[in-house]
């Protein structure tokens, strides 16, 4: 049977944390999907029965004929995405990689590897790419319309128990599992802003625990990415403060254009004033949904999908060299 002809196309998703359940709930929103999941924790995957009409469940991955699906969403810690997604391209899969790709530059290389030998579709989930108020974005500034930018500036905060009070229980508690802000939480903003202004090829960061209880992770990062003579950025962010932002600066040559994501607006700055686009949508699962739509779309010819293996592979060189940054105290070259 060609899946992607079928009434419902076939999608797996392994993992059933919050954003696998997420992925899961978005995938069958479209319309387009039957949904299966494979999780280990059997009361979490009877929990995700009872909650949503799933077409399988799985609790052993070895065990899951990858065959029988056309889409497979890996959703589980980042250490563990090289193998899974690995195998499913192997089978003859499309596959979309949740952040970060991974934790380990050369299993980046080698994942990026078997994405380009594949004749499949896939991509890395970084959902600010399928945001239209993002895309808007991207399309102004490649318009030209504040000139060549030259300095980003994001900052960046929210109180993070609050919005995942199991953090310290899962993958956040260990940063060989994956934790820690820059592992996690800034790793979005940089991939959104190398997909606008291109890769840089310095990276030095500082980061701290100060606050986030229960862990020893940082909770709290100044990151600053550099190109010589063409642009800086300066990313700053923490796990604690209590206003959930996200506001960042593309300041270019004859314009700033400024990125408020909490307000969902776009603005403009020529001189002294600034010139606000209406809000944008803002509720959470409609970008999951958008995301999800692309991917099926990429998967069956009809457009790219806005993050790919490689780009994804690119942030995780970005976030290596932060944390040797952080490590030794020094500038790190990442790439030329």
């Amino acid at each position: 049977m060609d899946h992607l002809v079928s009434e419902k196309i076939p999608v797996l998703v392994v993992g059933a944390g919050s954003i696998g359940e997420r992925h899961a709930r978005c995938f069958l929103a479209t319309e387009r999907t039957s949904v299966a999941i494979c999780e280990s924790r059997a009361d979490r995957l009877a929990d995700l029965q009872a909650a949503y009409p799933l077409s399988a469940a799985y609790t052993a991955w070895d065990a899951v004929p990858l065959r029988d699906y056309a889409v497979v969403v890996i959703c589980t810690p980042a250490p563990f995405h090289e193998a899974m997604a690995t195998r499913a391209l192997n089978e003859g899969c499309h596959v979309l990689v949740e952040k970060p790709l991974t934790l380990d530059w050369l299993a980046a290389e080698r994942l990026r590897e078997a994405a380009e030998a594949a004749t499949t579709t896939s991509g890395t989930a970084y959902v600010y790419r399928s945001m239209p108020i993002v895309s808007d974005l991207k399309a102004r500034l490649e318009q030209g319309e504040i000139g060549r930018v030259r300095h980003v500036l994001g900052i960046m905060g929210q109180d993070f128990p609050r919005y995942r009070p199991a953090y310290a229980d899962v993958y956040y508690r260990d940063r060989a599992m994956g934790g820690g802000a820059i592992q996690d939480a800034i790793t979005h903003m940089v991939n959104l802003v190398q997909w606008c202004v291109g890769l840089e090829s310095e990276v030095s960061c500082q980061a701290d625990h100060l606050m986030l209880p229960r862990v020893e992770v940082e909770d709290t990062v100044a990151l600053s990415l550099r190109r010589p003579g063409e642009f800086l950025v300066s990313l700053t962010l923490n796990q604690f403060q209590k206003n959930n932002d996200c506001l960042v600066d593309f300041a270019g040559e004859t314009g700033t254009l400024r990125l408020d994501l909490r307000a969902r607006r776009l603005g403009l700055n020529r001189g002294e004033e600034w010139h606000w686009s209406g809000a944008y949508p803002g509720e959470r699962d409609a970008a999951f949904t958008r995301q999800a739509n692309l991917f099926l779309d990429a998967a069956t010819g009809k457009g790219s999908f806005p993050c790919s293996i490689a780009e994804g592979a690119e942030t995780v060189r970005t976030i290596t060299a932060a944390l040797e940054s952080c490590r030794t105290g020094r500038v790190i070259q990442a790439r030329e």
